[in-house]
């Protein structure tokens, strides 16, 4: 993914307690021992997001 600087802001959200335990995984699984949980769950919306475009969106 293209590194593009934006402005960050601060934003509290509930996750399940198996999914932090999956974000954690993919912390030590990742190349960058300094990479942050934001950083991981930035990419991971964006690649939904695109996933998501590009299937033509939400079906029911």
């Amino acid at each position: 993914m293209k590194k593009i600087s934006e402005e960050k802001i601060t934003k509290t959200y509930k996750i399940k307690i198996s999914t932090a335990r999956i974000l954690n995984e993919i912390k030590l699984m990742h190349p960058n021992v300094s990479v942050s949980a934001s950083e991981i769950v930035d990419n991971a919306i964006r690649h939904y997001y695109e996933a998501t475009k590009e299937s033509g969106g939400f079906k029911e």
